[in-house]
């Protein structure tokens, strides 16, 4: 019994050794096929026509680039400028607003004025009647004789 299991280990044996130099045979030709790829698609990238080509694809794609920034530049700008104008007419609005409230504050305080400034009139106007009776009172009041006028000049 024991030859007859040795047998059928040693044909396994057998059958696994040749599997694995199959397998090892298949992986060596997988192995030299990828590397054969690897190499024709390093030639293919170092030619000068795909180099020529890739030049050209990075130089469009900068310049794709440099539009794209332009325009938001731009873009940004325009914006900028709508909102400054915005802001200038707000700024107008409201400095005329101001101006508007400032004027009206004037005209009130000024009519607030009037009524002292005609009092006061009035009162200056009383008091030159006043001042100008008293003198006439005393002028008239008066007993001494005028002085006599200046002597020509020569």
């Amino acid at each position: 019994m024991t030859d007859c299991v040795n047998a059928a280990k040693q044909r396994r044996r057998d059958a696994l050794a040749d599997l694995r130099r199959q397998e090892i045979s298949l992986n060596d030709a997988e192995r030299k096929r990828k590397g054969a790829e690897q190499v024709r698609r390093t030639e293919e990238k170092s030619s000068p026509q795909k180099q020529q080509e890739e030049a050209d694809r990075r130089a469009k794609a900068l310049e794709d680039q440099a539009k794209r920034e332009q325009r938001a530049i731009d873009k940004a700008n325009s914006r900028a400028d709508k909102q400054a104008g915005e802001a200038a007419k707000v700024q107008q609005q409201k400095d005329r607003e101001q101006s508007h409230d400032e004027h009206a504050a004037s005209r009130a305080s000024k009519a607030a004025e009037v009524p002292d400034e005609v009092k006061r009139y009035n009162d200056r106007l009383q008091d030159a009647a006043r001042h100008k009776a008293d003198r006439e009172k005393k002028n008239a009041e008066r007993t001494k004789p005028p002085s006599a006028p200046l002597p020509t000049p020569p």
